[in-house]
This record gives structure tokens, C-alpha cells and sequence, in this order.
């Protein structure tokens, strides 16, 4: 199995999180159809504790997959780093995380404003 691909995030407390991922291989997107996706958000490796990211494939044939965390689980995260992966099920059950990273949790400055 080839190692992960990394990709650092950056996620403001208190406001809504969105990220589109774009997933394709040497023929070109990578068809989701089928796949069964998780992604957990942790304060390091062995923590216990996590937040799931919502993971949604739009188009599955695009290779396209959206991550999303709402302003009420960002305003719960302390600022710091954290870590998260994402792993795919392919249909046949094989398990693989394509995805990993670390992740920069900074306090909201206009949050409060609203």
C-alpha cells in the first residue's frame, strides 16, 4: 500500500468548516461510487476523543468528496493542532486512508460578534 497523501488544514473556531477534496489517478478522477468514507479530527494520534468530520461525495464519478464540521462543533475545539486522516472502504472492503494531515485550530476573532 502506498502512503498516505498529506494535506494540512487550517479550521477557524466558531464558524462553519467546508473543504473540497478533488481524489484521481493516472486514467483521471478516481469514481467514488460505492466507497464509504470516514474522517476523524483528534488531538494527536492516541487520543480516544475525536470529531467526525460529514463527509459527502457529490458527484461519485467527479473523484470529488466534501468535508464539513458546523460553527457548533468549531466553537468546541480549542485552538491548537490536531490531527486527522480519512479512510475509504472500497466496495470490495478494502480499507486504505488516502489522506492525512495535521490540522491548525485558531480562535474565531468576530465569532462573538454575531
Amino acid at each position: 500500500m502506498a502512503a498516505p497523501y498529506v494535506k494540512n488544514l487550517i479550521i477557524s473556531g466558531g464558524v462553519d468548516f467546508n473543504q473540497s477534496l478533488f481524489f484521481s489517478g493516472e486514467s483521471g478522477p478516481t469514481n467514488l461510487s460505492g466507497y464509504t468514507v470516514h474522517s476523524h479530527l483528534r488531538k494527536n494520534n492516541s487520543s480516544t476523543s475525536f470529531k467526525e468530520f460529514d463527509i459527502s461525495i457529490p458527484e461519485p464519478s467527479s473523484g470529488e468528496l466534501k468535508m464539513f464540521l458546523s460553527a457548533e462543533h468549531t466553537s468546541n475545539l480549542k485552538p491548537g493542532r490536531y490531527v486527522y486522516d480519512i479512510l475509504f472502504e472500497k466496495p470490495d472492503q478494502t480499507k486504505s486512508v488516502l489522506l492525512e494531515g495535521s490540522v491548525l485550530v485558531t480562535a474565531g476573532i468576530s465569532t462573538g460578534c454575531f
